[in-house]
């Protein structure tokens, strides 16, 4: 059967990750901060983020048509910095964005792959 409530929120997620790409990449007030480098990269992209409390994290990169092009889910992760390295190789060369989604916030960071 249709399942109007989980449509619903798929729809919702999609256009509140699109209205938050602008966003600063910090957001000091919810004690989180992500940044990325090299940048450009041409093969391994490092994503480091530090949190004040332990948190869920799910990170996707998308092309410039806003298309999910990887995601990558991580579970529980401890409070502190932490680093990611991301594959990025396979990627065509041009300009993406690293959404980085903790709880209900998310962290657009752009890269340019070259």
């Amino acid at each position: 059967g249709e399942h109007p409530i989980g449509n619903n929120d798929m729809v919702y997620d999609c256009v509140d990750v699109n209205l938050l790409l602008g966003v600063s990449e910090n957001n000091l007030a919810s004690g989180v901060s992500v940044s990325v480098y090299p940048n450009p990269v041409s093969r391994i992209l490092t994503l480091t983020y530090t949190a004040e409390k332990p948190v869920q994290v799910e990170i996707e990169i998308r092309n410039v048509m806003g298309q999910v092009v990887g995601s990558f889910n991580r579970n529980m992760l401890n409070a502190g910095s932490q680093n990611f390295n991301l594959d990025v190789s396979r990627y065509s060369n041009g300009v993406y964005t690293v959404n980085t989604i903790i709880g209900d916030k998310v962290f657009a960071s752009k890269f340019i792959k070259n």
